[in-house]
Order: structure tokens, then C-alpha cells, then sequence
């Protein structure tokens, strides 16, 4: 090992634990290289030697060292291939990469969670593979702990002109949950919505009428709410009864306000946009903004995704807010005019219910340009914040 732990030195354990293994696997006796004949020839788990054949399948070694099982795993494969006939040789070979790549994780890494993270960032393949995988695991321990999980959070706004004036703007939002499930009934579920009416410059839109209720695009029933009283305070809650673990609900709701000058800067700040906040967590989150052409004729969307710890939401400009600011990866995609791709496997009938709001506010689909984000397990507690500039 040319270098302690190091980069070069991962590469040449990798290669040698790829070579080492599969000549182990190779030598067991009467044996053909399928996972189920492995498996019960040497009597270890399908799914370990499933996983370890996979990661010797792959071109690119560290990618190999993320997702090879870990060397306890691996020392009992080969002493289980061993006793099934496998030479001493071959085994012993085996053993001594099995026990550099320990020696290595602990001594340099600590732990296999760090060591994933240490070699995942500049392997794109690994690196997807690891964020994901701890995207899920943020998911599902939050929806433990809050007592809810949820399919599909909406959070879409549709921009047209208004009636009377060009340099005003309608801005109708349709946000909330699809698919919300209540794990826990020892928790409560607080879904508090508000209707955005002021920005830091003042009050600068008036309340429009909404479009009628959406439940006619819900795939579930819709959420059971109630009002509870804690310390004099009320709060809405998701309250429904647990019965089935197949009991999902929708609260999709909408909100149409007129902002006034739309495409004019504010005391030299020239940005408008739009801020996501998942109330509960989250398997899969859809940020569409359509856009009428005569809104903007292009865009640039810059997204900004901030740790709100402590500190609740970052409003646009706050170059105080500038540390708390998170490289995920994340971005919206052009998907050009008209509505077409607007489909959402978790709400099927989600296209439909954007075509309605754009023809309730009285201009046909192929007017509007979509752009879109959709992240897979959104981190809770994140804040999704698209910037774009008021002049075009």
C-alpha cells in the first residue's frame, strides 16, 4: 500500500478484493456462478452473495468498495467456502484483502457510514447511490418520530397576466399533501397553511377568489381534520382513526392572489420567486412552475436549498442566510410549452387539475411554459427556494 488509507490505496485493495473474491467464488466445487447455487452450495444468504456478486460486476473500483457487503460479512463467506472445498490458497488469499479493506475502514474511516461518504464524492454513480440512500433513511426515521409519511407533497404555481394590467400578475398555488398516511395516534399532525399576502417590502397582492375545490383530482379521500387546543392556542391537525395500513388521504388546496407590478424591482431588489417547505416528510416532492408566456418570456431559476435549523426560513437576498446554503444537486428542468409532460405517477390526475386552473384563469395549456423540480426524499426541514429575476 503505496498510501495509508489514502486514495491509491483504496484503488489497490478494491482490485484485489475483486480479483481475490471471485476466485474464491469460481473455485467452489460443482458450483455455477447463479446466487441460489452459491448460496446453497456454501449455505450463507442469497442476498449477501447477490450484493457481492453486484459489486464485483462493476467497472469502477470505488464504486465496488460502496456497495461490497461489509468484511464481517465477507470473512463468513469465505470461511463457509472454504469448508465447502475451495483451496486453502484461494481462501487465505481472499482473507488477506478482506482484512486490508478492515483495516483500512477503521483505521483511516472509522466507520463503513463515513468511509461510503469519504469515497462517494467524486464518483457520481456512488455518490447518487449513498445521498439517496440517506435521503431514504432521513425519511423514514423523521416519519417514524412525527408519526406520518406522505406519498407526494405538491407545491405548483400557475403565473398568468391580469385582465386589466400587464405589469400585474395572477399567481394561483396548489400545494399540500397526496397519498398522506398517520402511522402513530400518540402524535399529533399539525398541517398549518397560510396564504402568503405580504413580502418584506409591504404589502404588495390582494386575494383573489380561488378555484373551486380540488378534490375532484384527489386519488384518495380527503384528509381528516380536526381543531385541537393546546396551552390556549388552536392548531389544525391530521386526525384520522388507524384502521389499515392502506388508509391514504389528499389535502391538496389552492390560493389565487394579484401581485401588483410584478416585473418591477423593490428598493433595488430585482428577484421574485418562490419558497417549498414540505410540512411533513416526504417520499417524493413536484415544484412545477407554469408560466404564462406573456409573464416571462425566458427564465433562469436559480434554487437555493437552505438548512433552516434554528433560524425558520430564509427569505430571498438574506446574505446572512448565505452559510446556511446546501449543494444537493438539485435543479429545475425546462420542460418547454404546453402541458404534455406534466404527468405525476403519485397523483394521476395531476395534469388535469393544472389544465383546469389554467383554463379557470382563462388562457389555453400551450400559452404556458413548465418549469419543473421533483426531488426524491426531500430532506424535512429543508427549504426549496427559487429565485428568478423580475426583468426579462
Amino acid at each position: 500500500m503505496t498510501q495509508e488509507g489514502g486514495q491509491y490505496d483504496a484503488e489497490s485493495i478494491g482490485q484485489e478484493l475483486r480479483l481475490s473474491l471471485s476466485e474464491v467464488i469460481e473455485s467452489i466445487p460443482d458450483c455455477s456462478m447463479r446466487p441460489t447455487d452459491i448460496a446453497r452450495k456454501i449455505n450463507v444468504s442469497r442476498v449477501m452473495i447477490s450484493r457481492m456478486l453486484s459489486a464485483l460486476r462493476k467497472e469502477n473500483t470505488i464504486e465496488l468498495l460502496t456497495s461490497i457487503p461489509g468484511p464481517e460479512s465477507l470473512k463468513t463467506l469465505i470461511l463457509a467456502a472454504s469448508i465447502a472445498g475451495v483451496e486453502q490458497h484461494s481462501s487465505s488469499r481472499a482473507s488477506a484483502a478482506v482484512n486490508d479493506f478492515e483495516t483500512m475502514l477503521k483505521g483511516k474511516y472509522g466507520t463503513r457510514a463515513a468511509f461510503n461518504a469519504a469515497l462517494s464524492v467524486n464518483q457520481t454513480n456512488s455518490k447518487e447511490k449513498f445521498e439517496q440512500s440517506s435521503r431514504y433513511q432521513v425519511y423514514k426515521g423523521m416519519s417514524q418520530i412525527l408519526g406520518v409519511e406522505c406519498k407526494l407533497w405538491v407545491a405548483s404555481a400557475v403565473f398568468t397576466p391580469s385582465k386589466e394590467s400587464t405589469d400585474d400578475v395572477c399567481v394561483t398555488s396548489f400545494f399540500g399533501p397526496a397519498g398522506m398516511r398517520r402511522l402513530r395516534p400518540d402524535v399529533p399532525i399539525l398541517l398549518e397553511y397560510g396564504r402568503p399576502v405580504t413580502n418584506r417590502f409591504g404589502q404588495n397582492t390582494s386575494p383573489l377568489s380561488p378555484p373551486p375545490d380540488m378534490q375532484a383530482y384527489y386519488s384518495n379521500p380527503e384528509a381528516v381534520m380536526s381543531v385541537c387546543e393546546k396551552h390556549g392556542e388552536e392548531f389544525t391537525t391530521f386526525s384520522p382513526q388507524l384502521h389499515s395500513k392502506g388508509e391514504y388521504y389528499d389535502m391538496v388546496i389552492t390560493s389565487r392572489v394579484l401581485v401588483k407590478d410584478y416585473h418591477t424591482q423593490k428598493n433595488g431588489y430585482g428577484k421574485r420567486g418562490r419558497s417549498v417547505f414540505p410540512k411533513v416528510p416526504v417520499a417524493s416532492m413536484v415544484s412545477d412552475l407554469v408560466i404564462h408566456k406573456d409573464v416571462y418570456s425566458q427564465l433562469d431559476i436559480n434554487l437555493k436549498v437552505y438548512k433552516t435549523l434554528g433560524k425558520g426560513t430564509a427569505a430571498m437576498g438574506d446574505v446572512k442566510r448565505v452559510s446556511d446554503i446546501i449543494d444537493t444537486g438539485d435543479q429545475f428542468v425546462n420542460l418547454g410549452f404546453g402541458l404534455k409532460e406534466l404527468s405525476v405517477q403519485e397523483m394521476p390526475k395531476y395534469k388535469e387539475m393544472v389544465e383546469y386552473i389554467c383554463d379557470f384563469n382563462g388562457y389555453a395549456a400551450d400559452e404556458f411554459r413548465v418549469y419543473r423540480l421533483q426531488i426524491q426524499y426531500p430532506i424535512y426541514g429543508f427549504q426549496y427556494l427559487a429565485e428568478f429575476d423580475t426583468k426579462q
